[in-house]
């Protein structure tokens, strides 16, 4: 067993290792490098992305902020018009019932004038009869 190198081992330990750093030169560090800028760019985009979407959530809550604002108005502005809508109702109901009341008042006035009127009709009229059954009955009696 000889354990002696020879000639042949150098020669091709030179050619791996200029192998090796011409795929260094020429494969590796262009690949790395290209890598290396991918993944900056990655990062960056990621940045960039969390950066949208915090400006996103931001907006989003501004406008739900906003949105709760004007529910809030407009549930006021409700109520408010539903208060003034039953004062407006609750006047037209006193005035009408104002306007009934007179209508009532005058329709009975007419009504004491119609009854005062027909008794007196009546009453002339039961005058009337009764003379004319006293004139009968006192004709039938002579």
């Amino acid at each position: 067993m000889n354990l002696v190198p020879d000639a042949s081992l150098l020669v091709i330990m030179v050619v791996f290792w200029i192998t090796y750093w011409i795929l260094r030169w020429a494969l590796f560090g262009p690949v790395q490098e290209i890598l290396r800028e991918r993944r900056e760019t990655v990062e960056a985009a990621r940045a960039e992305h969390e950066a949208a979407l915090a400006q996103t959530e931001a907006k989003l809550e501004a406008e739900r902020a906003r949105l709760n604002q004007a529910r809030v108005e407009a549930a006021a502005r409700r109520d408010e018009l539903r208060r003034a809508a039953e004062e407006r109702r609750q006047a037209l109901l006193a005035e009408t019932r104002q306007e009934a009341e007179g209508r009532l008042a005058a329709a009975g006035g007419e009504l004491d004038r119609s009854v005062t009127a027909e008794r007196a009709a009546l009453d002339a009229k039961a005058r009337e009869l009764a003379a004319r059954m006293v004139d009968n009955l006192l004709e039938k009696s002579a």
